[in-house]
């Protein structure tokens, strides 16, 4: 269950009291309103009774019959009813919206200026200054303090020396002398120097080739997995590249390492290893499997 439609206008629309603007609204209205038409339709006969009668007539009848003027403001009810606030007129309405309207931009705005106003502005990091203005700023800044003279000795950082005598100087190295070859020999002159270096268990062996004029030198260091093998050829102009063979007692050959000369240089040291650990000798073969030099290991 629901109220009716309670509509104000419904009797000024049927006795023709409403403004252009009111009717054309009341008129929308009873397009859609059922109810407000069927109000319409039972005011209808009392509408078409009010038309037939004479409002001179009426007026003298009624002023004779009673006898007495009527007063000129109609005394106050002793109830008031409630009565129903009209529409507002669409004009009143246009500027209370307007005015609304205004107020919401103008507190927008004030919203937004204390926003922008609150937010803290970044702080820009200043760049270094040249070297010449820190050096212009360290002139002018004032002088340090400085504490007050204590009667205490200054401490020193290490005890006094006694003179003992003049400094020991440290050991001299003493560079490893290039093997040369012995006059008269074969085709290679092979020295062996072991055990060499600060490794007790590395053996060092040296050759040279009078022919190509090379010399070379092996250091031997036995490891777990075979030994390390350091091979350091000398007068041989780059760029030349080549392999260092390995043969071992077995009669197997490996390829301990590969070296490379680049160009401008003639001496060169490289690091390589086998998985043996008895070698009969070291050959130094070029890129073209020329023999450079012979390296025999002379077993004790």
């Amino acid at each position: 269950m629901f109220d009716p439609c309670v509509h104000p206008d419904v009797g000024a629309y049927a006795l023709g009291l409403l403004e252009p603007d009111e009717l054309a609204a009341y008129e929308r209205h009873l397009r859609g309103c059922a109810d407000c038409t069927r109000t319409l339709a039972g005011l209808d006969p009392l509408v078409q009774l009010l038309g037939t009668v004479d409002a001179a007539s009426l007026v003298a009848a009624t002023g004779a019959g009673m006898g007495h003027r009527f007063p000129e403001r109609p005394p106050e009810p002793v109830v008031t009813l409630v009565q129903r606030p009209r529409p507002a007129h669409p004009y009143t309405r246009r500027l209370t919206l307007a005015a609304a309207a205004a107020a919401v931009v103008v507190l927008v705005g004030l919203v937004t200026y204390v926003a922008r106003s609150s937010v803290h502005t970044p702080v820009i990091p200043l760049a270094e200054p040249p070297p010449g203005a820190a050096a212009a700023t360290a002139t002018t800044a004032p002088p340090p303090r400085t504490a007050p003279a204590s009667n205490r000795p200054a401490a020193t950082t290490s005890p006094p020396r006694r003179n003992t005598g003049p400094e020991p100087s440290p050991p001299r190295r003493t560079p490893a002398s290039t093997p040369t070859p012995t006059p008269g020999a074969s085709a290679t002159d092979t020295i062996k120097v072991g055990p060499a270096g600060g490794n007790g268990n590395a053996e060092r062996y040296d050759g040279s080739d009078p022919a190509t004029g090379t010399t070379a030198q092996v250091e031997v260091v036995p490891t777990a997995a075979g030994a390390d093998v350091t091979l350091t050829l000398a007068h041989l102009s780059g760029p030349r590249e080549g392999t260092l063979l390995a043969v071992t007692t077995k009669g197997t050959t490996e390829t301990a390492l590969r070296w490379r000369i680049p160009a401008g240089t003639d001496e060169v040291t490289l690091l390589g290893g086998t998985t043996s650990k008895a070698f009969e000798r070291f050959d130094v073969v070029d890129e073209n499997g020329r023999v450079l030099v012979t390296i025999p290991v002379n077993s004790k």
